[in-house]
């Protein structure tokens, strides 16, 4: 390493005047000129070349031409851990240059700016090459469906995309590619989807900068600012970034686009989605809301960094950058619809070309021109010592007059005149273009001395439903005397997040529902703070949670149980469950206790979180009705599943294992009946099973092997049914065994086959062809496929059989579906049951000759028999759709207070949440509709029962 005094033999006189300024005021460039003057030599060859992108890309494709020793001819031929020794040599080569610049030529802050930022860019250019290559040799080429190549770009934001970083700035970048539609060609390692490709290659872009090695980092390469932060992919198709924004896109990110900018990667495609996005970034009409957005943030902004610590800071304080900044972007954005040529990204250059058109005047521009070259070259100065991201003037520095020095001040007091000077005017202007204008919700409903009958009064101006009840809970929510906010952060957040909360639901006339929700769901700050951390990371989080609130009384009341379940709205889990995967959830969740008490409160915490999953995904319409249905019964049959084996090994320790005549294991079998069985299961439904064991005999110990699966029945009942502050699982209904409630709770498969070849009637036969097995590795399954082929699927019912299942169907609307006006849209006339029954009708005529009728859904079912040309076309699509109709129907109003009911509500506030969601414009058109849907269905029941009766 080289020493002060031996700088003359190292370098000319003319060559230590130049140095010299930068020696004294720069430690960190110091440093590593005394340990590597090769890299000083190099910044003294470039003195006088143009220092643009152009020239710097070039440059750094052309190592030989660089004074750096161990270097590849060709750039794209180093390993990797050469790649980034040279990009990091060549960073200090440039900062030398930016050093001279600044400390001994003196140049304009405007060319200093552009010169970080285009090297910047310039090395983002390079770094993407050098992946891109990397991973093609390994994965080949990103291909779209067409075999067209996919186009990427790398998009800088903040004052990267401004084209103004300072000397120390991060690097805010997204990343953006054509489509996720495709894949690779394939390379030494394989194939890889197209987003698995970019991930890739935005993983190695930071990581070529953004890792410190010995040689220290080139930037710190931020990529927070992408859709849903770091909790976001970390690049994203074209589409996602434009569906992102316009369905989610808040005040901040349209800040932050304003400046972006395509710094690597394709221009013409980058280019395209910033073309794209405008639109959002400037709305068609003036929007002061968004004043008030920036004025709040400045303002916090302001006050956090006075509490923190009082110093002065050149970026965040008090008439500082981020106020010119905002004064310029929100100039731009009230004036661009009616004059888009006011946009430009760089600051100073937007300063001028408002005050072209007129919107700051000969003063303020003058002001904010001066005041930022000023500001900024505070900010330069600070940084250019240590390399350190500050923006806060040293005043507690032992080094603080050298700061001032290369500041331009020759004592402390001249400087703080001016700089007080400077942002008492910029604060000045600030307050003036951007005006407070009326007061925030926040700021309202938080003054303790606003009396009721005012807040009343001001939501009632503000449109709010049931104002005197809002105002209630709003004072209940925000008294002093409440214990629930421990700290003025939190009353800060809660805040904050109750004034986003009360914009969402203004018109809403169950707006006091959803405030008492939150009242109670904010009642702890951890759970303030994790909401918050969540709504931040993913806005649209909060309508979703809305829609829950709003349309169930049971789910948010789980919500308020399991905290649980935030992860489930945060990040939804796909639904589509298998029965399999069900039940190894349940045993890895107990899998690490022996308590069963706590057992019990486990496995109905894991059920709430599943259930909630399929609620919530039904509710935001991210699935039909149909597969919400199959979910739902996967679900069952995995609970099933994991408490029959759960408690088949407790009755085994107990009776021994239940043994047949030759002493083999007696198998049993477990059958889903009704909705269970066809995979139509709605929310709050029970569990219609029929348990069958293989043979009689004993048990190990001498019990009857009845009495040990009567046993086992019963504990399954008990297991599922108990409740604990979680709830319980499911009740069990098994009047559906032979000879019902009054029969045997379990019997041998011989018996039940005895029985239904001889003895059942055709109701029952109905019933089993709904019927299937849960526990499918049985080895009585076989039996029961070979029984329902000779008891149904072997012959054909004649005519007297489909009276009697048509004079059943009208026996069920007799005794539970009348009169007519309770609108019971499952046993009532025109009803859900008129579907099954026929449905079921063609099936016990018609699967002897069609296997695709050996089906035990309905939905599925009906598809088959419209193949198959058995009923004709209008038959079918007033079945289909009237059978999704009433489905849905069922499925909202039981999942509002998880009862089992198939009556349309009376409560007018139920009536009201089923017509919504269901998109019926009013009560009179829904009850049309219902009407119109019961007599379709009834027309096409009588129809096709007439058609088989007059055969």
């Amino acid at each position: 390493m080289v020493n002060q005094y031996d700088l003359k033999s190292l370098f000319s006189d003319e060559q230590i005047d130049l140095l010299t300024p930068v020696l004294k005021h720069s430690i960190f460039l110091k440093n590593k000129i005394f340990t590597e003057p090769s890299l000083a030599y190099s910044a003294f060859n470039k003195l006088n070349s143009i220092r643009d992108k152009v020239t710097i890309q070039s440059e750094l494709l052309n190592p030989s031409n660089i004074e750096v020793n161990n270097q590849n001819s060709e750039i794209f031929e180093m390993p990797e851990t050469k790649f980034l020794e040279y990009l990091r040599d060549f960073k200090y080569i440039e900062y030398i240059i930016i050093a001279l610049e600044e400390l001994y030529f003196k140049k304009d802050i405007l060319e200093i700016t552009a010169h970080i930022s285009a090297f910047a860019s310039a090395m983002l250019e390079i770094s993407y090459r050098y992946a891109y290559r990397f991973l093609e040799e390994k994965y080949g080429k990103p291909k779209d469906e067409e075999d067209r190549d996919v186009p990427f770009s790398v998009i800088g934001l903040g004052k990267l995309g401004g084209w103004e970083l300072n000397f120390s700035s991060d690097i805010d970048i997204m990343y953006v590619y054509g489509t996720e539609k495709g894949k690779t060609t394939g390379g030494s390692k394989g194939r890889l989807s197209n987003h698995e490709f970019f991930v890739k290659l935005g993983e190695k872009i930071k990581y070529y900068l953004n890792e410190r090695t010995e040689k220290g980092f080139v930037y710190r390469v931020d990529l927070r600012l992408r859709p849903d932060g770091d909790r976001g992919p970390l690049a994203l198709p074209i589409r996602s970034y434009e569906t992102y924004y316009e369905l989610y896109g808040q005040s901040w990110e349209r800040m932050m686009l304003l400046k972006g900018t395509v710094v690597a990667g394709d221009e013409e495609f980058g280019e395209r989605l910033l073309k794209n996005l405008r639109p959002f970034i400037f709305r068609r009409s003036i929007d002061y809301k968004l004043i008030n957005d920036l004025l709040d943030v400045k303002s916090k902004i302001a006050g956090h960094v006075k509490l923190k610590s009082g110093k002065k800071d050149v970026k965040l304080g008090y008439g500082g950058i981020r106020e010119i900044e905002f004064t310029v972007q929100a100039l731009q954005i009230l004036n661009y619809p009616r004059n888009p040529e006011v946009y430009r990204k760089n600051t100073l250059e937007s300063i001028a070309t408002l005050h072209k058109f007129g919107l700051l005047t000969d003063d303020e521009s003058l002001i904010l021109d001066q005041s930022y070259r000023f500001l900024r070259k505070l900010e330069h100065m600070a940084q250019i010592e240590m390399e350190q991201q500050t923006h806060a003037i040293p005043e507690d520095s032992e080094r603080f007059l050298l700061y001032l020095e290369r500041s331009g001040f020759s004592n402390p007091d001249d400087f703080y005149k001016k700089y007080s000077d400077v942002t008492n005017n910029v604060n000045r202007i600030f307050k003036t273009i951007i005006s407070e204008g009326k007061p925030t919700l926040s700021k309202i409903i938080s003054d303790e001395d606003l009396e009721k009958e005012d807040l009343i009064n001001f939501l009632k101006s503000e449109g709010y439903i049931n104002p005197d009840i809002m105002a209630d809970i709003l004072k209940k929510m925000t008294s002093k005397k409440s214990d629930k906010l421990k700290s003025a952060a939190d009353t800060k957040l809660f805040l904050n997040l109750l004034e986003i909360i009360l914009t969402e639901i203004k018109e809403m006339e169950d707006a006091p529902k959803i405030l008492s929700f939150f009242e109670r769901f904010f009642s702890r700050s951890d759970i303030l703070y994790l909401f918050y951390d969540i709504f931040s990371n993913s806005p649209a989080i909060l309508k979703k949670l809305i829609t829950i609130i709003r349309y169930s009384n049971y789910l948010p009341n789980l919500i308020l149980q399991n905290r649980n379940l935030l992860d489930y709205i945060y990040d939804p889990k796909i639904s589509d469950y298998s029965s399999h995967e069900i039940y190894e959830t349940f045993l890895n969740t107990v899998s690490n206790t022996d308590d069963e008490e706590f057992e019990y409160n486990l496995t109905r915490k894991k059920f709430q979180e599943l259930f909630f999953n399929v609620a919530y995904s039904y509710l935001n319409n991210e699935v039909n009705i149909i597969r919400c249905g199959k979910n739902l019964t996967e679900l069952a049959h995995g609970a099933i599943l994991f408490a029959f084996n759960r408690e088949y090994e407790k009755v085994v320790k107990r009776y021994g294992k239940p043994l047949k005549k030759d002493k083999t294991l007696s198998d049993y079998l477990i059958l889903g009946m009704g909705k269970l069985g066809s995979r139509e299961m709605s929310f709050g439904s029970d569990l219609d099973i029929i348990v069958l064991y293989e043979e009689e005999g004993f048990t190990e110990s001498g019990k009857t092997n009845q009495e040990f699966f009567s046993r086992l029945v019963q504990k399954v009942i008990s297991y599922l049914a108990t409740p604990t502050v979680y709830g319980y699982l499911y009740e069990i209904d098994m009047r559906l065994r032979p000879s019902g409630s009054k029969g045997a709770l379990v019997t041998t498969f011989r018996s039940f086959k005895d029985y239904q070849l001889n003895k059942a009637m055709l109701w029952e036969k109905q019933a089993l062809l709904r019927a299937d097995v849960i526990n499918r590795n049985s080895s009585l399954k076989q039996d029961f496929d070979n029984l329902l082929i000779d008891l149904i699927f072997s012959k054909s019912i004649d005519k007297e059989a489909i009276k009697e299942i048509y004079e059943m169907r009208m026996r069920i609307e007799k005794e539970k579906g009348e009169p007519y006006e309770i609108y019971d849209i499952k046993a009532g006339y025109g009803g859900i049951i008129d579907i099954e029954f026929t449905v079921q009708m063609i099936q016990l005529i018609h699967a002897k000759e069609y296997n695709e009728l050996r089906l035990k859904n309905t939905h599925d079912l009906l598809h088959n028999i419209r193949e198959l040309d058995i009923i004709k076309g209008r038959d079918f699509y007033a079945f289909h759709n009237n059978y999704v109709f009433f489905r849905n129907i069922e499925n909202f109003i039981r999942i509002l207070n998880n009862k089992s009911t198939s009556k349309i509500p009376k409560h007018e506030d139920q009536l009201k949440k089923l017509i919504d969601f269901l998109k019926i414009k009013s009560t009179d058109k829904f009850f049309s509709h219902l009407d119109d849907a019961r007599k379709t269905v009834r027309n096409s029941f009588n129809r096709i029962f007439d058609s088989y009766t007059k055969l």
